[in-house]
């Protein structure tokens, strides 16, 4: 899943991906006023619904000087914004899912209130497993 995909999925209330001219990130761009062309923001491998977006943002951005240094930090600080509000929102819908009341049948009968997957597991494999365990499998039912 892309990092723009990930904003509508979760619903997340952050700033969507830029468009962003990645052909044009070289070091004799660094630190001047550039004017990427379409083909520098890998425009003819949008699909179509993007590349119509795209062509309608490019029209009203194209004549604006490109300061490559402070658009790739911007874009940089932006997939960080993004990977924590789909981090912090996958984590609150896992605990979420993961709950369980008293006397559920499970390996065990304790209520939880979820399962951290920040704190309880390195992977979603392990996550899973954990969910598995602690939420479905009954008592005594493997050996």
């Amino acid at each position: 899943m892309s990092l723009a995909s990930l904003v509508p999925a979760f619903g997340l209330d952050v700033e969507d991906k830029p468009y962003f001219p990645h052909r044009s990130n070289r070091p004799d761009n660094y630190g001047k006023e550039i004017f990427p062309e379409p083909s520098d923001y890998f425009a003819d491998g949008m699909m179509p619904e993007k590349r119509k977006s795209f062509n309608k943002w490019y029209q009203q951005n194209n004549k604006k000087p490109f300061l490559l240094d402070e658009e790739l930090a911007s874009y940089c600080t932006n997939d960080v914004e993004i990977l924590m509000a789909a981090l912090i929102s996958f984590r609150k819908e896992f605990l979420e899912v993961t709950k369980r009341g008293a006397g559920q049948r499970a390996a065990s009968t304790k209520a939880h209130d979820g399962i951290d997957v920040l704190r309880e597991a390195m992977t979603i494999a392990s996550a899973c497993m954990r969910h598995f365990r602690t939420n479905h499998l009954k008592e005594r039912h493997l050996g």
